[in-house]
C-alpha cells in the first residue's frame, strides 16, 4: 500500500528556493504540489524545473491550493505576513531566515502557528549542516571536555561561477534594500548573522547567550548603496564562564568561507561550515579536526562538490536537503521541529542586539531589547 504524499507548495522561486526544491524531490515522501511568485517568466521556469503543475501570481489564491505544508522563500519583509496568514489557512510553515524584522513579529508568527495546531519550522541550514551536527555529536560525547569558548570566523567565499544576470548565482534585488531585507543599513548582517548565532547556541549545546557586543565599519553594497559591515563581535553565555567571538577575516585566512573552533577543557575541534574551502591561499584543510589529549583526529564526512561555493563542505548539497527532510520527517511523525519558530526568534533577537550594540558602541543585553525594534529603526 503506497503511502500518502505530503504535500507541499513553494512561495517566492529565488536563489534559495532551488536549494528547498532539491530537498522535495528526492524524498520520495514529498510532492510540490504548487508554487507562487509574482514574475511570470520565474514562476514557469521554475514549474518547468521542478515539474509542478499549479502555478500562482498571488499568495492568497495560492493557499486555497490543497496543500500540508507551505515553503516560504521570499524576502523577508514578507515572511510574518505570510506565515500568518499561511498558518490561520491550516498549513503548516518552514519560514526562510531571517525570520523577520521584530520579536514582536515573530512573537506574533509563533502565536499563530500555536493557535492554528501547525508546526513552524526557521530554514536555518547551519545547524543542519554535516560537519556541525558531527561536531555537535563529538561534544555531547564529551570529546573536548566541557566546552567553554567559541570562536567563529569568515574567509573569502570563492565561488564556482560568477554571479551573472539571469543565472543561478544572480544578484537578489531586495537584500540592497533597507526595508526589504529587515537589515537598514546592517543588510549584510541580518542576512548572515543569524547564521553565526544559530551555529555559537548549537555548538555550545543550546547555551543561551546574555550579552553581546559588536563592531561595524562603512562600506559601499554592490550598487554603490551605504552599508555598515560587522567587522567583529564577542558575546558571553549565561554562567559567566563561557564566550563567545565572530570576526571577519577575509582572504587572509586560509579556511575559506565559514570555520569555527570549539575550545573545551580537554581539547578543542576546528570544523568548516558554509564555503569552507582552500581559500585564496590555496591551502585545503580538513572538514573537521579533533585536538584531545595529545591526539588528532580528521573527520572528512562530505563527499560530492557544492553547488556554489568552492568548498570542502557541500553546504547547498547536504544542508538544505537535511533540514528539508527533517520537515518533513515532522510533518509525518507529528514532531516539533529541532529548529523552530522560538529557536529562528532567538537568533533574530540576537541579531538585532548586535545591530543596535554597533549602533550605540556598547555591550547589550539581548533580553532587554524592545519587541517593536528594528534594523531599520534608527538611521545613523
Amino acid at each position: 500500500m503506497a503511502t500518502k504524499k505530503v504535500k507541499i507548495g513553494i512561495v517566492g522561486c529565488g536563489f534559495v528556493s532551488d536549494a528547498h526544491a532539491a530537498g522535495y524531490l528526492e524524498d520520495e515522501r514529498a510532492e510540490i504540489v504548487a508554487i507562487c511568485d509574482v514574475r511570470q517568466d520565474v514562476l514557469e521556469a521554475k514549474a518547468k524545473k521542478w515539474d509542478v503543475q499549479k502555478k500562482y501570481r498571488d499568495f492568497d489564491d495560492f493557499l486555497k491550493e490543497d496543500m500540508d505544508a507551505v515553503d516560504i522563500c521570499t524576502p523577508p519583509y514578507l515572511h510574518a505576513s505570510m506565515t500568518v496568514s499561511a498558518a490561520e489557512s491550516g498549513k503548516h510553515v518552514l519560514v526562510e531566515k531571517p525570520m523577520c524584522a521584530s520579536v514582536r513579529q515573530a512573537n506574533e508568527m509563533i502565536s499563530s502557528a500555536r493557535k492554528a495546531g501547525v508546526f513552524l519550522m526557521v530554514g536555518e541550514s547551519y545547524v543542519f549542516t554535516t560537519t556541525h551536527i558531527k561536531a555537535r555529536e563529538l561534544i555531547d560525547e564529551g570529546a573536548i571536555g566541557k566546552p567553554e569558548f567559541l570562536i567563529e570566523k569568515m574567509g573569502a567565499w570563492i565561488r564556482r561561477k560568477p554571479r551573472t544576470r539571469g543565472s543561478l548565482e544572480a544578484p537578489t534585488p531586495f537584500r540592497t534594500d533597507p526595508v526589504k531585507s529587515c537589515g537598514g543599513l546592517y543588510r549584510d548582517a541580518i542576512d548572515h548573522f543569524p547564521h553565526a548565532m544559530a551555529t555559537a547556541r548549537y555548538l555550545m549545546q543550546d547555551g543561551e547567550i546574555n550579552q553581546i557586543q559588536a563592531w561595524s565599519r562603512s562600506t559601499k553594497d554592490r550598487y554603490g548603496q551605504e552599508e555598515k559591515r560587522f567587522v567583529s563581535a564577542t558575546w558571553r553565555y549565561s554562567g559567566g564562564d563561557r564566550y563567545g567571538s565572530w570576526v571577519k577575516t577575509g582572504k587572509f585566512d586560509h579556511p575559506g568561507g565559514f570555520s569555527t573552533t570549539i575550545s573545551g577543557t580537554e581539547g578543542s575541534i576546528e570544523v568548516l561550515g558554509e564555503g569552507g574551502g582552500p581559500g585564496l591561499s590555496g591551502v585545503k584543510p580538513c572538514p573537521l579536526v579533533l585536538y584531545s589529549e595529545g591526539k588528532t583526529e580528521l573527520y572528512r564526512i562530505e563527499e560530492g562538490q557544492d553547488l556554489v561555493w568552492i568548498s570542502q563542505v557541500n553546504y547547498y548539497n547536504k544542508a538544505h536537503r537535511n533540514e528539508i527532510h527533517h520537515f518533513i520527517d515532522c510533518l509525518i511523525k507529528g514532531e516539533k521541529p529541532r529548529y523552530s519558530g522560538e529557536d529562528g526568534k532567538t537568533d533574530l533577537r540576537l541579531t538585532l542586539t548586535a545591530i543596535k550594540s554597533a549602533i550605540e558602541g556598547r555591550p547589550l543585553d539581548p533580553n532587554m531589547l524592545p519587541d517593536d525594534w528594528t534594523a531599520y529603526s534608527i538611521s545613523e
